[in-house]
C-alpha cells in the first residue's frame, strides 16, 4: 500500500505542474519529489535489512514479490543513504517555499528574499550528511553525535516555522472561497509532513553503517526492535495509515481543483473566441442605428418647432436624445472593453467608484434603491468607469433575481465594501431566488444566461469577471435557493504613497 502511494506522489509531482501552471505547483511537485525520496529509501532499506513481520508485507511492499525485487535493486548502501539525505534535507526546504508562497502574512512573505541563503542551509545540511564527511564523523563518537544532533534539530525546526505559518494563514483567511481552498492545501501539507516525521528519524547513516549494531539500535530505528512491544509497531503503522489516506484524499482534490480551474479557463476562452467578430458586427450595426436615429431626432425637432404642444414634444425629444447618448457611451464602453482590451488604471477612491455603479443602475431602475454599507475609506487602483459598468451589471443581476420579493415589498439589495488583509472587497447581496452550487462554474461564462428572454444573451458576468481580471482581481459567487445570492469582488488593496501617475494594463 506504502509503495503505492509513493507511486501516485512520482505520478503527480511530474504532471502537475502541466495542469496547473504556477510556482506553487513547481513546490509542491518539489515538496512530493522530496518526500518520496525520504520515505521510498526507508522501504527499500526494510527490504534489504529483513526482519519484518508477514503481516506488515503488504501495508509495505503489496506482497513478497515486491519486497524482493527491491531486495535486489543493484543500488549501494552510501547511495541508498545518500537519496534519503537528500529527502530528508530538502522536504522541509520545499515545505517552507509551499507556506510561504501561499501566505500573505508580511512576516512570512519577508523569508522570500532569504531563500536562497536557506538553500545554502539545507545544501550544507545535506554535505553534513554525506557518505564522506559520515566516514570521518563514525570515528569520532561525540563529534558524530553532535552534528547529527544540530542537522536534526534544524530539519525539525524548518518544519515547525512552515506548519505554523500554514495554520496561521488558514486562521487568518476570512473570505469563505479563499478559507475553503486553502483548507484542503492545509490537508495536503499537513499529511505530507506527517508522514515525513514518521520515517525522519531514520538517519543516513543507519544505512551507510548499518551493521554497526550500536548505532543502529541507540539512534532511532524502532521498528525494528525486537525490544518494542507489538502494540507500538501498530500504532506507527496506523499513523502511516491515517496520514497516507489523508495525504491521497487532499492530492486528489488539490487536483481536482487545479484540473476544473483549468478547464474552466480553456471552456471559457473557446467560447469567447466566438464573441470578437459577432460582437464587433453588433456593435458596428447597433451604433449606425443609434447615429440615425439621433439625425432623425434633431430633424423631428426642428419639423415640430411650429406644432401645438411644443413644450411637451421638445421635452420628448431631448429625453430621446438623452436616452441615446447613454446608450452610445455605453456602447463605446462595452467596445473598448472587448475590442481594445485597455483598461487604465489609476489610484482611485472605492466609494467613487460604488456612488457611480448606482448612479448607472439607477437610469435603468430609477426606483430601486440600494443600501450602500462603507466600512472602509479605501483606495483602489482601478479603470472607474470600467469597475462602476461591472458593478452596475451586478446591481441588475440582483435587481432581477429580486422581482417577485421586489412587487411583495421584501426584496432587498446591499452593496457593501470593506477591507480584508490584502484585498479591498466588494459585495453585491440580494435576497432573491438564488442560483444552484452546480450553476457557479457556468455563469462566468459567455452566452449562458438562466433567464429565458431574447434580450439576454448570457455575456454580463462574462464580461464583469473580464474586467475584474484586468483589475488584478477576481470574484465569485456564494448562492442559497430561496434566500439569495452573494457576489465578492475582491481587488489588490492600494498601497498610498507611491506614484500616482496615471498607469495603463494592457491585457
Amino acid at each position: 500500500m506504502l509503495i503505492l502511494l509513493l507511486l501516485l506522489f512520482v505520478i503527480v509531482s511530474a504532471i502537475l505542474p502541466f495542469f496547473y501552471r504556477a510556482r506553487e505547483s513547481v513546490a509542491i511537485s518539489s515538496l512530493l519529489f522530496s518526500l518520496v525520496l525520504t520515505v521510498g529509501t526507508v522501504v527499500i532499506y526494510i527490504a534489504k535489512k529483513g526482519g519484518i513481520e508477514d503481516d506488515f508485507i503488504a501495508f509495505f511492499f503489496i506482497n513478497k514479490l515486491v519486497r524482493d525485487s527491491l531486495r535486489s535493486l543493484p543500488i549501494t548502501l552510501h547511495q541508498l543513504g545518500f537519496l534519503l539525505a537528500i529527502g530528508r534535507c530538502f522536504f522541509p526546504y520545499f515545505l517552507l517555499r509551499v507556506a510561504v508562497s501561499y501566505s500573505l502574512s508580511p512576516k512570512a512573505r519577508s523569508l522570500m528574499p532569504r531563500f536562497k541563503w536557506i538553500l545554502l542551509l539545507n545544501v550544507v545540511t545535506l554535505l553534513l550528511s554525506s557518505p564522506p564527511l559520515f566516514t570521518f564523523f563514525i570515528t569520532v563518537p561525540d563529534i558524530m553525535e553532535g552534528t547529527m544532533s544540530l542537522v536534526n534539530l534544524l530539519l525539525i525546526g524548518m518544519t515547525l516555522v512552515a506548519m505554523g505559518i500554514v495554520y496561521k494563514e488558514l486562521l487568518s483567511i476570512e473570505l469563505t472561497v479563499f478559507r475553503r481552498q486553502f483548507f484542503l492545501i492545509a490537508l495536503l501539507i499537513t499529511s505530507l509532513t506527517g508522514l515525513y516525521l514518521l520515517y525522519f528519524v531514520q538517519e543516513p547513516g543507519q544505512i551507510y553503517y548499518f551493521y554497526l549494531s550500536n548505532y543502529v539500535w541507540q539512534q532511532g530505528v524502532f521498528y525494528f526492535s525486537t525490544l518494542l512491544p507489538v502494540r507500538l509497531y501498530y500504532v506507527l503503522v496506523m499513523a502511516t495509515l491515517v496520514v497516507t489516506i489523508l495525504g491521497a484524499i487532499g492530492l486528489v482534490r488539490y487536483i481536482q481543483g487545479a484540473i476544473s480551474v483549468t478547464r474552466q479557463e480553456v471552456a471559457i476562452q473557446k467560447k469567447a473566441q466566438l464573441i470578437a467578430p459577432a460582437t464587433s458586427m453588433f456593435i458596428h450595426g447597433m451604433k449606425n442605428q443609434l447615429l440615425s436615429h439621433q439625425i432623425v431626432s434633431k430633424r423631428l425637432k426642428t419639423a415640430i418647432q411650429e406644432g401645438s404642444n411644443q413644450e411637451v414634444i421638445d421635452k420628448y425629444v431631448t429625453d430621446l436624445e438623452q436616452d441615446i447618448s447613454d446608450s452610445l457611451d455605453k456602447i463605446n464602453r462595452f467596445y473598448r472593453s472587448i475590442r481594445v482590451n485597455t483598461s487604465y488604471l489609476v489610484p482611485v477612491p472605492a466609494r467613487e467608484v460604488l456612488f457611480a455603479a448606482i448612479e448607472l443602475f439607477h437610469q435603468q431602475y430609477p426606483q430601486q434603491e440600494i443600501d450602500l454599507v462603507c466600512q472602509a475609506d479605501a483606495y483602489i487602483l482601478a479603470d472607474k468607469d470600467l469597475l462602476s459598468e461591472a458593478l452596475s451589471n451586478l446591481l441588475s443581476n440582483a435587481h432581477e433575481a429580486n422581482l417577485q420579493k421586489i412587487q411583495r415589498g421584501q426584496g432587498k439589495i446591499e452593496l457593501i465594501l470593506r477591507n480584508v488583509r490584502a484585498f479591498t472587497v466588494i459585495e453585491v447581496k440580494d435576497n432573491g431566488c438564488g442560483v444552484n452550487k452546480r450553476l457557479y462554474s457556468k455563469i462566468f461564462e459567455p452566452f449562458y444566461s438562466q433567464k429565458n428572454s431574447s434580450t439576454n444573451w448570457g455575456m454580463g458576468l462574462y464580461f464583469v469577471r473580464g474586467i475584474l481580471k484586468d483589475h488584478y482581481g477576481g470574484i465569485y459567487c456564494d448562492s442559497k435557493l430561496g434566500v439569495g445570492t452573494t457576489f465578492t469582488v475582491y481587488l489588490p488593496k492600494y498601497q498610498a504613497g507611491g506614484n500616482t501617475n496615471d498607469r495603463s494594463h494592457d491585457s
